[in-house]
């Protein structure tokens, strides 16, 4: 499940329309994911890592004013970084992670062609 949270813009000036609405979608997808851990010393450990998801996540958006609505979907996202750990007892690793992420969405068009048919959203992660 996910939450898309929207709202209808008067262009140019910027005024709300309508109160914001939660408009959701559901679907399944799998996560396939890699990495690698070097150890420096005896309590240091440096690694990378990456992954990526596919699957069929769906949902919609809609204009309350026009009575249009449109579907979208999660096409893919991934995320790759580093990692620093250090060994704070023989049984107990502490660690860092990060890196950069990305998704791509089919977009939509609520059948107004000057809107973006595909977004793509990247950011910096960190835990």
């Amino acid at each position: 499940m996910w939450n898309a949270d929207s709202n209808v813009v008067a262009f140019p000036s910027g005024l709300g329309l309508t109160r914001d609405q939660r408009l959701g979608g559901s679907g399944w997808f799998g996560t396939v994911g890699a990495g690698w851990d070097w150890q420096l010393s005896q309590s240091w450990v440096f690694g990378i890592f990456g992954d990526g998801q596919f699957g069929e996540i769906r949902g919609s958006q809609s204009d309350p004013f026009n009575f249009v609505e449109g579907r979208e979907k999660l096409r893919d996202s991934w995320a790759a970084g580093v990692r620093l750990g250090y060994l704070v007892a023989p049984n107990v690793n502490s660690y860092v992670n990060a890196g950069y992420s990305g998704s791509q969405w089919s977009g939509t068009t609520l059948n107004r062609p000057r809107w973006r048919p595909l977004c793509s959203y990247h950011g910096f992660i960190h835990s």
